[in-house]
C-alpha cells in the first residue's frame, strides 16, 4: 500500500474528507525525458490520484515545474476540463518563473 492509499483509507475511516483541503500536483519528469504538462498527462495524473485517495475531487491541484514543450493553452485547457468535471476545484503553480 502506498502513501496515497493509506491516506485515502484514513480519510474514509474517519469520515473527514469534507474537513480536509486535499492538495496534489502534476510534477517533474517521470521517465519521459522532460517535464510534462501535456493534456493527456494532466488527465492521467488527476484520475490516477482519485482512486487511491478514495475521493471524487482534489481541492487544490498544482502544476509543479514548467513544461517548455507543451503549449500553455493545452495545459490550461486540460486543467479547465478537470475543473469543469468537478475533479479539481482550484489550480496552483509552483517552481515556475513569472515570464
Amino acid at each position: 500500500m502506498n502513501l496515497k492509499q493509506s491516506f485515502g483509507r484514513w480519510m474514509r475511516s474517519r469520515g473527514t474528507r469534507d474537513q480536509i483541503t486535499l492538495i496534489n500536483k502534476v510534477r517533474y519528469d517521470l521517465g519521459q525525458g522532460h517535464h510534462d504538462l501535456a493534456a493527456a498527462r494532466i488527465a492521467e495524473v488527476v484520475y490516477d490520484s482519485l482512486s487511491p485517495l478514495q475521493t471524487e475531487r482534489i481541492n487544490l491541484y498544482f502544476s509543479h515545474y514548467a513544461d517548455l514543450r507543451t503549449p500553455v493553452e493545452e495545459a490550461m485547457e486540460a486543467f479547465d476540463k478537470r475543473i469543469q468535471s468537478g475533479k479539481v476545484r482550484w489550480l496552483g503553480a509552483s517552481n515556475l518563473v513569472a515570464a
